[in-house]
């Protein structure tokens, strides 16, 4: 569909009235076209959105007569539209060229307010001659445009990504990037890809299907459909692990996360820690990789406050104790081990179970939400 004029996406519900939430993102599907592409590096056609690197990614389209740029069947593999008829694509991944980056960015309809909190997803599935997978795909804001005249990773931090560890691999679903983040306020932009070093993330080999007898790519190829930015409140919430499961989505190893609500720097040594918490999968006591930055923080600022005293409280879920009734004193004893093999003497460290609050008929709380270790601080 060509449609030069950008318009705003109201999510509704209908129960007694209609309640709209307005998705940020302009032309989240890549369905309005300026003019046709013709080749590939034409991402700019499905204005507003541009490719803001010497890497240039690519739109996808029905009415293509290129097969390089033909959706669903195009010279790289074989997607059916998440939404619509039409879809983005980049390289997030090169082995042969290290650190070879394409980016895809897109100025919002309306600045992010500061203090409010976002939910940002967008949908990617990698092409089936793409040889290699990788775990870091994300969104960064930014206030003013980012770019660079060559193909490197922009140095910015994502707000938003995909876990750690976590490979983004379906070749036949849409697999959802998905969270939620606060504003500080005036941000105006949004980039999608992949930030990291080379050395920093998680690479798979994949199998070319048997159907296909072209040769694979030396390089991770993301098709990239449907992208949101919607403000939380009453009416909507973020909910990235019900949309994980839902069809054409493939389920996440789900561990729970939170959104900080005050700026760490303004944060005590004893109230920062005590902010903190670490989420747990269902019915497990390990801790995942991404949660030890957070750890750490916690160590360095026992190291730093001798006279602080800590208690690290273990929680489960109902279920879980039912199968387990010692799974939230042992999520307690790993974190207490951490800690120690860190430096921290065990006479400091006073291991504790919560109390899991009941949950009330209709108020179910978030899955994950109770799988977890909090802390608390006594000064001596």
């Amino acid at each position: 569909m060509l449609n030069k004029k950008s318009t705003l996406l109201l999510l509704c519900l209908f129960p007694v009235m209609a309640i709209c939430q307005i998705n940020l993102v302009p032309n989240p599907s890549f369905e309005e076209l300026s003019s046709k592409p013709k080749k590939i590096g034409e991402l700019d056609k499905a204005s507003p959105w541009i490719s803001p690197t010497a890497g240039t990614a690519e739109i996808f389209w029905a009415g293509a007569k290129s097969n390089d740029i033909k959706a669903p069947d195009n010279s790289i593999g074989f997607q059916q539209p998440r939404s619509g008829n039409n879809y983005a694509g980049a390289i997030f991944y090169d082995k042969k060229n290290k650190n070879l980056r394409e980016y895809l960015q897109v100025e919002l309809n309306g600045e992010l307010q500061k203090g409010k909190v976002y939910c940002l997803e967008f949908y990617v599935s990698i092409a089936d001659l793409s040889k290699y997978s990788i775990d870091m795909i994300g969104g960064h804001f930014s206030k003013n445009k980012i770019s660079s005249t060559n193909m490197e990773p922009l140095n910015v931090k994502p707000q938003v990504q995909n876990k750690p560890g976590s490979l983004m691999s379906d070749q036949i679903h849409w697999e959802i990037v998905c969270g939620e983040f606060l504003a500080k306020g005036g941000e105006k932009y949004l980039t999608i890809g992949n930030f990291v070093d080379d050395k920093q993330i998680k690479v798979g080999r994949m199998k070319k299907p048997r159907e296909i007898k072209s040769p694979q790519n030396e390089y991770g190829y993301y098709y990239i459909d449907d992208v949101s930015v919607i403000e939380q409140d009453a009416n909507y919430k973020c909910d990235c692990y019900k949309k994980s499961q839902g069809l054409g989505a493939t389920k996440m190893n789900m561990i729970y996360s939170k959104v900080s609500g005050e700026s760490e720097a303004l944060l005590k040594p004893e109230n920062l820690i005590e902010s903190k918490t670490i989420f747990f999968e269902e019915n497990k006591s390990d801790i995942a990789s991404a949660s030890l930055k957070e750890l750490d923080v916690i160590v360095a600022l026992l190291l730093e406050n001798a006279n602080f005293t800590l208690d690290v409280i273990g929680f489960a879920e109902e279920a879980e104790l039912q199968t387990n009734a010692s799974v939230n004193k042992l999520r307690a004893e790993k974190i207490a081990d951490y800690i120690e093999k860190q430096g921290i003497r065990r006479s400091r460290i006073n291991i504790q179970t919560g109390i899991t609050p009941k949950v009330v008929a209709g108020k179910l709380p978030e899955k994950g939400i109770f799988r977890k270790v909090e802390f608390s601080v006594s000064i001596e």
